[in-house]
This record gives structure tokens, C-alpha cells and sequence, in this order.
């Protein structure tokens, strides 16, 4: 695979959240502990995404993407940092309008050890104005900056809540608490599967369970594995992760997920994205 292949086939990928047979799929080091203070568990609860108006929230998104293949070890950065701020809310605490500026959006692209690449993708610098549509996603409008010639944001589809919005359970749960992501929640528009830019998924299984439930703070650990083909290659792709809901702010503060395939003959592709969210100063 050349460097223009893996560009184009990846950086989709890095915007939008902004794989040969597989075995041996990575997996992720426990868990370091984290010096929170420890707090009774709660016996069941619901955890649900409550914006609030006028809040501003900094969002953080980073992915990175190391691709070994025969010849070279590529690696892929892709950097985005927002403030958004809910200029509309409903009754059930749904941002309806959000004013987005984005602070930075940078991708680094080359090779390990060598020269690296850095460019600044289309929307560094602009802000925007989103609106949630009956489907869940968010048309845009530029309100301030101006972005490169032929980007037209408008014909574009936005995530206010974030992909990882779709993990978080439907009703109350208690610790331990396991269930299925139905696929078709995956692979609708602005879903997970849309993360793997040109996968196309034949099986696809991911599994959240809470590990740990308190007044504070929720815990979610995620499974997921998927088969299907790159290319027209029969690939399967294994990915582990997990996600931190503060109770109190009602929102994801924190999603990492970790995984990707390794293949026969030393050609593999790791993948990591992590997602942080706070309240802006």
C-alpha cells in the first residue's frame, strides 16, 4: 500500500470523528488506577445526555493509526480541538443548536522515524453553526472564517452528541449490567461503523457492560469485533474500550477505544481514539 492509498483510505476516518486474515488483535494493558475518591455504589440509575443552554464544553479528539506494511511503517495523527456551545435546548435536554469553533484541526502523516507531514485540514480555524435534523445529525453553517475553495459544509452531516452518544443504555441499569449495541444503530449514518472508512461489515458485535456505578460517575467497558473485508480482502478487527459518564454534568467526559487487526505476513494496523470533554474555563 502505497502512502497516498493509506492517506486516502484513513483520513476520512480521522475527519469524520475526527483492515488479509486477522488474528492476534491487540489488547489493551489493565487499567492504572486512577486516584479517584471512592464513593458507594448506587443500586441503579439512568444515564442519559442532559445539555444545558448557554453551556460551553472544549472537546478534544485524537486518533492515531500505526500501519505496518512490507515495506515501511506508516503512522497517522489527527488532532481536533472545539469549543461548543448550546445555543438552543430542548425540554429533554437536547442540544438543538450548537455553535462549534473549531480551535484546531491538524493531520500529521508519515513515516516512523522519518519525516512527518502536517497539514491543516479544511475546517482549522472556522466556526460553526449546527442544527440538529429529525435524523439525529446536524446540518452547518458557516458563521464566522472561510474555509478552502471547494469545501462546501453544507452538503456535509455533523454528530452534536459525538458517536459514543449511541453506547450509553436506553433505560436504567446497575452495575455489571451488560448489552448489545443493535447493528443497525452501528451502521446508520454518523455511527461507529463509520469510523472504518472502506470496511465493509458482514458481522458486527459490540458489547457494553458497566463496570462501575456510583451518585458521581458511571463506567462503561466495551467489546467489539466485526469481520467483514477491506478491499475485498476477508479481514476481522477486534477493538476494546471504554467510556466515563460524569452524573453530574450528564455527559461522556471521557472515550477511548483501542484495537485493530494484525495480519499474516507482519502487515497490521493499530488504531486509537480518544475523545475528552469539559467545561470550558
Amino acid at each position: 500500500m502505497t502512502r497516498a492509498h493509506f492517506a486516502f483510505c484513513i483520513l476520512n476516518f480521522a475527519l469524520a470523528a475526527l483492515s488479509a486474515a486477522c488474528t492476534n488483535p491487540r489488547k489493551d494493558p489493565p487499567p492504572q488506577p486512577d486516584n479517584k475518591p471512592a464513593e458507594a455504589p448506587v443500586a441503579r440509575a439512568k444515564l442519559a445526555l442532559r445539555a444545558k443552554q448557554g453551556q460551553v464544553v472544549r472537546v478534544e479528539r485524537t486518533l492515531k493509526v500505526r500501519e505496518q506494511t512490507a515495506n515501511d511503517v506508516l503512522v497517522l495523527e489527527a488532532l481536533e480541538t472545539s469549543l461548543n456551545e448550546a445555543t438552543l435546548v430542548d425540554e429533554l435536554g437536547r442540544a438543538l443548536v450548537v455553535r462549534r469553533r473549531i480551535e484546531q484541526s491538524l493531520t500529521r502523516l508519515g513515516s516512523e522515524g522519518g519525516r512527518i507531514d502536517e497539514t491543516k485540514n479544511p475546517l482549522h480555524g472556522i466556526t460553526l453553526e449546527l442544527r440538529r435534523d429529525a435524523g439525529g445529525l446536524a446540518t452547518a453553517t458557516v458563521v464566522d472564517g472561510t474555509p478552502p475553495a471547494g469545501t462546501d459544509v453544507t452538503k456535509q452531516k455533523f454528530l452534536i452528541d459525538g458517536f459514543d452518544a449511541a453506547l450509553l443504555p436506553s433505560g436504567e441499569v446497575k452495575e455489571n449490567d451488560r448489552w448489545q449495541v443493535p447493528p443497525d444503530e452501528l451502521a446508520r449514518e454518523g455511527g461507529l461503523n463509520s469510523l472504518l472508512s472502506g470496511f465493509k461489515v458482514e458481522k458486527n458485535d459490540l458489547t457494553v457492560r458497566v463496570s462501575e456505578l456510583t451518585p458521581k460517575r458511571a463506567t462503561l467497558e466495551l467489546d467489539w469485533n466485526l469481520t467483514g473485508s477491506f478491499d475485498k480482502t476477508p479481514t476481522v478487527m477486534a477493538f476494546s474500550g471504554s467510556l466515563e459518564f460524569d452524573r453530574d454534568q450528564a455527559m461522556v467526559t471521557r472515550f477511548v477505544l483501542n484495537g485493530g487487526r494484525q495480519a499474516e505476513k507482519g502487515f497490521s494496523r493499530q488504531i486509537s481514539i480518544t475523545v475528552t470533554r469539559g467545561k470550558a474555563p
